[in-house]
């Protein structure tokens, strides 16, 4: 554990003096330009359990976003369609449906920033997600970018089946499939590595949205070998808010979804709406997403960004089972987009920036600072969050994000001079690690042309209230007599807890189809499409803390311990942070487009979005269904293992 004094050390090292040392570092070869042994002996007093680190002496890491192609019409109209329905082959003649072909492969790949100690491999054994042509280079897959079919922004009713049309009078918007691949081989104990995924944030139908028991599993297995190990996921892009967002798949496996993310299962999903398109090529909003190579790199101005921590062993391997705490596992060293405290290169423009928190259980409390001037005020300005943009930009001088929520902010470092520098710090509380934690990457402004200076939107968007089109506020919900011709809405309550020593929803452990603890399969609300559903999420279980997510749908905040939800959380949500908190969040559920292919109806979950706690059954099923009364339909399930003892 660092004391202060090792603590303002590493601090100022991060600035000055080790960008000198080692600003001539070749990329993803740490220690290259000092040699490893030197590099190791020169850090190796900065303490923790993980090897030494170099703060800010490597670049940020950029995942390359894939370059689209059409979807093979055999895809859409074969035996391995994931739903041929009528609706879905006129869409994807018409307005063509993306096709990605994304493999879970085991990698060894340098963590740069990381010190490999003398005598150790000087990589790191990472599972990956990697497309064809496109090796892994980080901890985290490639970047997805979609159109989203934004049906409800055009005006257009739910039910309808024509294509929304853009301002051009094209259509907008295009679904996409993803071929899943499972290639990763087993443990060293032989275990096959089972895997699902999970499109967080997406509205997509039961058997595309990464169900916990609906397994790939690995052809090299120790049950019966499956016929195939691969799944084809339709994600439909029509998020049910009618606007696009910050999405990321990953995996979401049943009691293993903490360690195969810790292992490197995740990456970005940009779902990008007609009006973002809009806003970006009227010069309203920065643009130029980090990673398209059809652009040079410093016309980048739109970067996602991926805040993880990790532990490392002593020889510089990630070893989740060694770390494990159904606490949570926290790490002691930062990494972005899969690089150890990096540096940017910034104009003297602003910068949009999708900040994810992909970290199992830490909770990060963002600043930014100027260390060459402190007394300089900067600021985010967020526009978005994990639903997309908000009414309205606010101005925030910290932003706290729990695991798994997004915001969206825009950065203006014109005040800042060029060769200063900006540290995005973290003053999160939680398992501090002597300072490891506290400085998470930093921007360098350099003296480069910065694009024309933008002006936010204000209002940005108008949030479609489903119950009230008109957008006039949120006075419309009268929850005694139901809204005009709609029924009441069902409300529910649901408490996260620990009791026993062990985590619960409704005093209940997950139980899903496949029975992998012992009991039949459960649902813990029926919710009847057409109608509207508010939900109370309540945390009574402590010192604990659950950021809860909701699959299937985006959500909007009714009222947070019965006051108003906060300027940035007026917006769309579907991950609600609760410390000892109760939310009130409501949507809506839709009809089915067409009764004799529907899509929505079926299994979904919810669950505490710390890993852990998600893996130790703090998770439920609800299932949508056509009329009351109806019994859920099956829930999908391809393969079930045999046992908890399985799966990895």
């Amino acid at each position: 554990m660092l004391s202060r004094r090792q603590a303002l050390r590493l601090g100022l090292l991060g600035s000055a003096a080790l960008s000198l040392r080692l600003g001539d570092m070749s990329v993803g070869m740490p220690g290259h330009a000092m040699g490893i042994d030197s590099a190791w002996r020169a850090f190796s007093d900065l303490g923790g359990a993980s090897p030494a680190i170099m703060p800010f002496a490597f670049p940020l890491g950029v995942p390359r976003v894939l370059p689209r192609t059409d979807v093979p019409p055999n895809v859409i109209e074969g035996e391995n369609s994931p739903h041929p329905s009528p609706f879905r082959v006129r869409q994807a003649r018409e307005q063509g449906t993306d096709y990605y072909v994304i493999r879970m492969v085991n990698k060894r790949i340098p963590i740069p920033g990381l010190v490999y100690p003398p005598g150790s491999p000087g990589t790191t054994a990472v599972w990956a997600y990697t497309a064809d042509g496109h090796p892994p280079e980080s901890l985290l897959g490639p970047t997805i970018k979609s159109q989203a079919i934004t049906s409800f922004l055009q005006g257009i009713s739910p039910g309808r089946n024509d294509p929304p049309i853009n301002a051009k009078g094209q259509p907008y918007g295009r679904p996409t499939i993803i071929k899943f691949i499972n290639q990763l081989e087993p443990d060293a104990a032989n275990r096959p590595i089972f895997t699902t995924v999970h499109l967080h944030g997406g509205h997509q139908g039961p058997d595309d949205d990464g169900h916990p028991d609906d397994l790939i599993l690995p052809l090299r297995s120790v049950v019966a070998p499956p016929q195939v190990n691969f799944r084809l996921f339709e994600f439909q892009n029509e998020p049910n808010s009618g606007q696009g967002a910050q999405l990321w798949y990953h995996d979401h496996t049943e009691d293993f979804t903490g360690r195969n993310v810790y292992m490197g299962l995740a990456g970005f999903y940009v779902l990008e709406d007609e009006l973002d398109a809009r806003y970006q090529l009227e010069g309203k909003l920065p643009t130029g997403l980090a990673g398209d190579s059809t652009r040079a790199p410093t016309a980048w101005h739109d970067i996602p960004l991926v805040i993880q921590d990790r532990r490392f062993d002593a020889n510089g391997q990630l070893n989740y089972d060694a770390v494990f705490d159904q606490s949570g596992v926290f790490g002691d060293t930062i990494l972005v987009n899969g690089v150890v405290q990096p540096f940017f290169q910034v104009d003297r423009g602003q910068y949009r920036f999708r900040i994810l928190n992909g970290s199992n259980v830490r909770v990060y409390l963002l600043t930014l600072s100027n260390p060459q001037a402190r007394n300089t005020r900067l600021t985010f300005t967020q526009i978005g969050t994990d639903g997309g943009l908000l009414p309205k930009p606010v101005v925030r001088d910290s932003i706290e994000l729990a695991p798994a929520e997004r915001v969206e902010v825009v950065v203006d470092f014109s005040g800042v001079a060029s060769m200063q520098s900006v540290i995005l710090e973290n003053h999160g509380d939680e398992q501090a690690d002597g300072g490891r934690t506290a400085q998470i990457m930093r921007f360098d402004v350099v003296d480069r042309p910065a694009p024309p200076r933008i002006t936010i939107p204000d209002p940005l968007r108008t949030v479609r209230d489903y119950f009230n089109p008109s957008g006039t506020g949120r006075d419309f919900l009268d929850l005694r007599v139901g809204l005009g011709s709609r029924p009441k809405p069902v409300t529910r309550a649901f408490e996260f807890d620990r009791g026993g020593g062990e985590f619960s929803i409704n005093g209940q452990h997950f139980a899903g189809p496949c029975q992998l603890h012992g009991e039949p399969e459960r649902f813990d609300a029926i919710v009847v499409e057409g109608t509207d559903e508010i939900w109370e999420v309540s945390n009574s279980s402590g010192g604990w803390y659950h950021p809860v997510h909701i699959h299937d749908n985006e959500w909007q905040v009714l009222d947070r311990n019965g006051q108003p939800p906060a300027p940035w959380e007026v917006g769309w949500k579907e991950t609600f942070f609760l410390r000892q908190d109760t939310v009130r969040v409501l949507a809506h559920f839709e009809t089915e487009r067409d009764p004799k292919f529907p899509e929505f109806r079926g299994t979904y979950v919810f669950h505490c979005h710390v890993m852990e706690h998600e893996d130790h059954m703090m998770m439920s099923q609800f299932s949508v269904v056509e009329h009351q009364g109806d019994r859920p339909p099956p829930t999908p399930t391809d393969n079930c293992p045999p046992s908890t003892g399985t799966g990895g």
